[in-house]
């Protein structure tokens, strides 16, 4: 495994069990890992596979983290024009959590 993907893999690991808060928490993984690794991803390619693989799925890739008042409605809806931490302690920061181990879980099995 290459270094790079090994630092993804860690990088969704600490964000996911909570050994690295992320530095930017209005905003989802895409944003916090281009902080992180000064790089750009496109969300409907980088974890298109990885979305498809997890129960709890929106079926939008851009935002597939769902709202825990509304499961079938993607939490962008509910956050993300607010100021409110999306990483928070409550349901939608934890199923946060829960798709970042589930990306390295992932990538770990495929990659």
């Amino acid at each position: 495994m290459n270094k790079t993907l090994r630092a993804q893999i860690d990088f969704l690991r600490a964000l996911g069990n909570r050994t690295v808060e992320p530095k930017l928490p209005r905003f989802g993984l895409c944003k916090n890992y281009q902080n992180e690794f000064d790089e750009h991803i496109d969300s409907n390619f980088w974890y298109r596979d990885m979305c498809d693989d997890w129960k709890h799925f929106t079926g939008t890739y851009s935002y597939p983290i769902p709202d825990s008042n509304n499961p079938r409605c993607s939490g962008y809806q509910a956050y993300y024009f607010s100021n409110i931490n999306m990483w928070n302690d409550a349901a939608y920061g934890d199923m946060r959590r829960a798709f970042c181990l589930h990306c390295a879980d992932w990538m770990e099995r495929h990659l």
